[in-house]
């Protein structure tokens, strides 16, 4: 008898503390129909720039980690070598002139891509005396700069892959103590997307 009176007395304590949070929450969620209704009828402000009308489509060097000759990539002869600036150059022609069947005969490009991104492995794995990041050489011998260009060229977007941290994921140096002269550094290069 005594447990039937503790069970009854927890589910009313229980339905009195819900109460107001209901009245608090119909309360709530008027205001914010209300502000619906307003916002609808007054419409949404944005800037008219041309930024941000689609989601940030494109190709990422991640998505082929693994690339070798049994790659999809590879039916269309485009492995010059895997992250290098020939490779890079491939992934970009291919994004602005392949047709796709499945597209309609569009390009990637003419469907919404804009973006070839580089991910880890871009850059050496020290900074110059100044404390700037450096390409590699090895992977850039004409330079990034050039490669860079030649996606612009195409009228397509390039991207760069960093990390807030001491070090990236395969060790190479974060931006931890060097955001701003990262930030210059990606200015300087003309890199139009970071990935994080």
């Amino acid at each position: 008898m005594h447990r039937n009176r503790d069970r009854i007395s927890i589910r009313d304590s229980l339905s009195a503390m819900t109460f107001p949070l209901n009245a608090n929450w119909m309360a709530f969620s008027a205001s914010v129909s209300i502000s619906s209704v307003i916002l609808l009828i007054s419409g949404a402000e944005s800037l008219d720039n041309g930024l941000a009308r689609t989601p940030g489509l494109g190709w990422n060097s991640d998505y082929c980690a693994n690339c070798s000759a049994s790659s999809p990539f590879a039916t269309h002869g485009l492995l010059g070598g895997f992250e290098n600036e020939a490779f890079i150059a491939h992934i970009a022609d291919y994004i602005h002139s392949v047709p796709l069947s499945s597209g309609g005969g569009k390009t990637l490009q003419q469907l919404g891509y804009h973006y070839v991104n580089m991910d880890s492995y871009w850059n050496l794995k020290t900074r110059d005396a100044n404390g700037d990041l450096m390409p590699d050489p090895a992977l850039w011998p004409n330079g990034l700069d050039k490669t860079i260009d030649y996606v612009h060229s195409l009228d397509l977007g390039f991207g760069l892959y960093g990390d807030r941290g001491i070090y990236d994921c395969s060790k190479h140096p974060g931006a931890t103590g060097h955001e701003k002269q990262d930030a210059e550094f990606m200015a300087r290069n003309k890199v139009d997307w970071y990935k994080e």
